[in-house]
Protein backbone atom coordinates (compact mmCIF):
# COMPACT_ATOMS: atom_id res chain seq x y z
CA UNK A 1 0.00 0.00 0.00
CA UNK A 2 1.48 3.47 -1.04
CA UNK A 3 0.72 6.71 0.64
CA UNK A 4 0.69 7.72 4.36
CA UNK A 5 0.07 5.91 7.17
CA UNK A 6 -3.49 7.86 7.25
CA UNK A 7 -4.21 5.95 4.36
CA UNK A 8 -4.33 2.68 6.10
CA UNK A 9 -7.47 1.27 7.28
CA UNK A 10 -6.82 1.15 10.83
CA UNK A 11 -6.03 4.47 10.81
CA UNK A 12 -9.00 5.18 8.83
CA UNK A 13 -11.11 3.46 11.14
CA UNK A 14 -10.16 5.45 13.97
CA UNK A 15 -9.55 8.71 12.68
CA UNK A 16 -10.67 11.24 15.51
CA UNK A 17 -10.00 8.47 17.90
CA UNK A 18 -7.37 9.90 21.06
CA UNK A 19 -6.76 9.07 24.39
CA UNK A 20 -4.39 10.91 26.84
CA UNK A 21 -1.90 8.07 28.45
CA UNK A 22 -1.57 8.18 32.09
CA UNK A 23 1.81 8.13 33.61
CA UNK A 24 3.57 4.75 33.21
CA UNK A 25 4.14 3.16 36.91
CA UNK A 26 7.75 2.60 38.55
CA UNK A 27 8.83 -1.16 37.32
CA UNK A 28 9.79 -3.74 39.83
CA UNK A 29 13.06 -3.27 41.79
CA UNK A 30 13.62 -6.63 41.43
CA UNK A 31 16.53 -7.10 39.01
CA UNK A 32 16.98 -3.73 38.02
CA UNK A 33 20.19 -2.37 38.00
CA UNK A 34 19.50 1.20 38.96
CA UNK A 35 18.35 1.30 43.21
CA UNK A 36 14.76 2.79 43.45
CA UNK A 37 15.31 5.39 46.28
CA UNK A 38 12.28 6.64 48.25
CA UNK A 39 12.23 9.50 50.72
CA UNK A 40 12.80 6.80 54.05
CA UNK A 41 15.58 4.78 52.52
CA UNK A 42 19.06 4.65 53.89
CA UNK A 43 21.13 7.29 52.79
CA UNK A 44 18.57 9.09 51.16
CA UNK A 45 18.28 12.94 53.09
CA UNK A 46 16.25 14.53 50.75
CA UNK A 47 13.46 17.38 51.63
CA UNK A 48 9.57 15.91 50.85
CA UNK A 49 9.30 17.97 47.45
CA UNK A 50 6.21 20.51 48.22
CA UNK A 51 5.28 22.78 45.06
CA UNK A 52 3.87 25.09 47.61
CA UNK A 53 7.65 25.79 48.65
CA UNK A 54 9.79 24.23 45.69
CA UNK A 55 8.10 25.73 42.53
CA UNK A 56 7.84 29.39 40.98
CA UNK A 57 5.93 29.22 38.02
CA UNK A 58 5.64 32.35 35.41
CA UNK A 59 4.10 31.58 32.29
CA UNK A 60 5.75 32.51 28.88
CA UNK A 61 4.25 35.89 27.71
CA UNK A 62 3.47 34.00 23.86
CA UNK A 63 3.61 31.22 22.06
CA UNK A 64 4.00 30.39 18.33
CA UNK A 65 1.59 27.99 17.04
CA UNK A 66 2.19 25.49 13.99
CA UNK A 67 1.87 25.27 10.86
CA UNK A 68 2.62 29.36 10.29
CA UNK A 69 3.97 30.53 13.60
CA UNK A 70 0.93 32.55 14.77
CA UNK A 71 1.30 34.48 18.01
CA UNK A 72 -1.12 33.76 20.60
CA UNK A 73 -1.31 33.33 24.08
CA UNK A 74 -1.82 29.70 24.38
CA UNK A 75 -2.37 27.11 22.19
CA UNK A 76 -5.78 25.99 21.44
CA UNK A 77 -7.02 22.71 23.68
CA UNK A 78 -6.41 19.74 21.74
CA UNK A 79 -9.68 17.48 20.66
CA UNK A 80 -8.48 15.47 18.18
CA UNK A 81 -6.24 13.21 17.33
CA UNK A 82 -4.04 15.78 15.85
CA UNK A 83 -2.58 16.75 18.47
CA UNK A 84 -1.11 19.98 19.83
CA UNK A 85 -0.11 22.87 17.46
CA UNK A 86 2.20 24.38 19.86
CA UNK A 87 5.40 25.11 18.09
CA UNK A 88 7.97 26.88 20.72
CA UNK A 89 7.28 29.70 23.68
CA UNK A 90 8.84 32.97 24.25
CA UNK A 91 11.52 32.87 26.64
CA UNK A 92 10.74 32.60 30.30
CA UNK A 93 13.35 32.90 33.51
CA UNK A 94 14.72 29.61 35.60
CA UNK A 95 16.30 30.72 38.55
CA UNK A 96 19.94 28.46 37.52
CA UNK A 97 22.60 29.66 39.56
CA UNK A 98 25.96 29.20 36.65
CA UNK A 99 29.23 29.36 37.97
CA UNK A 100 31.38 30.28 35.05
CA UNK A 101 35.04 30.23 34.93
CA UNK A 102 36.51 30.73 31.15
CA UNK A 103 33.54 32.10 29.39
CA UNK A 104 29.97 34.19 29.47
CA UNK A 105 26.79 32.26 29.60
CA UNK A 106 23.77 34.18 28.98
CA UNK A 107 20.81 30.89 29.35
CA UNK A 108 17.19 31.73 29.23
CA UNK A 109 15.23 28.93 30.10
CA UNK A 110 12.09 28.60 31.73
CA UNK A 111 10.74 29.80 35.28
CA UNK A 112 9.89 26.60 37.28
CA UNK A 113 11.45 26.49 40.40
CA UNK A 114 12.31 28.54 43.51
CA UNK A 115 15.39 29.29 44.98
CA UNK A 116 15.16 26.83 47.36
CA UNK A 117 14.03 24.53 44.77
CA UNK A 118 17.33 25.21 42.91
CA UNK A 119 18.74 24.86 45.96
CA UNK A 120 17.60 21.48 46.61
CA UNK A 121 18.18 20.31 42.80
CA UNK A 122 21.55 21.52 42.99
CA UNK A 123 22.13 19.78 45.73
CA UNK A 124 20.43 16.39 44.90
CA UNK A 125 22.38 16.92 41.03
CA UNK A 126 26.09 16.77 43.15
CA UNK A 127 25.32 14.08 45.55
CA UNK A 128 24.62 11.93 42.96
CA UNK A 129 27.93 12.95 41.07
CA UNK A 130 29.56 10.00 41.00
CA UNK A 131 26.29 7.81 39.05
CA UNK A 132 27.38 10.28 36.54
CA UNK A 133 28.93 9.04 32.77
CA UNK A 134 31.99 9.82 31.05
CA UNK A 135 32.36 11.93 27.45
CA UNK A 136 32.36 8.42 26.03
CA UNK A 137 29.02 7.51 26.99
CA UNK A 138 27.81 11.50 26.53
CA UNK A 139 27.72 13.63 23.35
CA UNK A 140 30.12 15.91 24.63
CA UNK A 141 32.92 16.71 26.76
CA UNK A 142 30.35 16.83 29.94
CA UNK A 143 29.22 13.97 31.97
CA UNK A 144 25.69 13.16 32.57
CA UNK A 145 23.69 12.26 35.49
CA UNK A 146 20.85 9.91 33.93
CA UNK A 147 17.93 8.13 35.82
CA UNK A 148 17.10 10.49 38.61
CA UNK A 149 13.43 9.53 38.11
CA UNK A 150 14.84 6.58 40.37
CA UNK A 151 17.90 8.31 42.08
CA UNK A 152 15.76 10.66 43.64
CA UNK A 153 11.81 10.74 45.41
CA UNK A 154 12.53 14.66 45.07
CA UNK A 155 13.05 14.77 41.19
CA UNK A 156 10.31 12.04 41.02
CA UNK A 157 7.81 14.33 42.51
CA UNK A 158 8.82 17.61 40.79
CA UNK A 159 8.09 15.91 37.55
CA UNK A 160 4.65 14.03 38.40
CA UNK A 161 3.96 17.33 40.38
CA UNK A 162 0.13 18.17 39.46
CA UNK A 163 0.62 22.46 39.56
CA UNK A 164 3.69 21.69 37.08
CA UNK A 165 2.11 19.51 34.60
CA UNK A 166 -1.17 21.85 34.59
CA UNK A 167 1.09 25.05 34.35
CA UNK A 168 2.57 23.16 31.10
CA UNK A 169 -0.74 21.98 29.52
CA UNK A 170 -2.15 25.37 29.90
CA UNK A 171 -0.38 26.72 27.09
CA UNK A 172 0.61 23.75 25.59
CA UNK A 173 -3.13 22.58 24.81
CA UNK A 174 -3.00 19.16 26.15
CA UNK A 175 -1.90 17.18 29.52
CA UNK A 176 1.91 16.50 29.73
CA UNK A 177 3.46 13.40 31.37
CA UNK A 178 7.10 12.36 32.54
CA UNK A 179 8.93 10.83 30.04
CA UNK A 180 8.60 6.98 29.98
CA UNK A 181 12.41 6.47 29.76
CA UNK A 182 12.76 6.64 33.19
CA UNK A 183 16.61 5.78 33.01
CA UNK A 184 17.64 9.03 31.06
CA UNK A 185 15.52 11.34 32.94
CA UNK A 186 16.13 13.96 34.06
CA UNK A 187 19.42 14.56 32.57
CA UNK A 188 22.01 16.48 34.22
CA UNK A 189 24.98 17.75 32.13
CA UNK A 190 28.53 19.14 34.08
CA UNK A 191 31.35 20.30 32.40
CA UNK A 192 34.60 21.94 33.92
CA UNK A 193 33.53 25.41 33.13
CA UNK A 194 30.40 25.20 35.04
CA UNK A 195 28.31 23.89 37.81
CA UNK A 196 25.36 21.51 37.45
CA UNK A 197 22.39 22.49 34.95
CA UNK A 198 19.24 20.90 35.47
CA UNK A 199 16.20 21.35 33.09
CA UNK A 200 16.47 21.66 29.06
CA UNK A 201 18.39 24.71 27.61
CA UNK A 202 16.25 26.59 24.83
CA UNK A 203 19.13 29.24 24.66
CA UNK A 204 22.66 29.19 25.71
CA UNK A 205 24.80 31.56 24.15
CA UNK A 206 28.83 31.60 24.95
CA UNK A 207 31.36 34.03 24.01
CA UNK A 208 34.86 33.71 25.46
CA UNK A 209 36.30 36.70 27.02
Amino acid sequence: MSGCHNDFPLHKLNSGSFHHQGVLPLPPADGLTVRINNYDDEGVSEPRFDPKIHLDLRRPKYVRLFPDFDKADRALKVDSNAGSRFGFSSPFQVSFLVTVFKCKINIVILQVLSAEGVRVAKEIAFKNQPSAVGPGNIRGTKTGLRGGYYLSPWLRDLQNCKELLDFFEEFVGEPLIPHCTFSNVPQVGSCEQSTFLLGKIVKCMCTNR
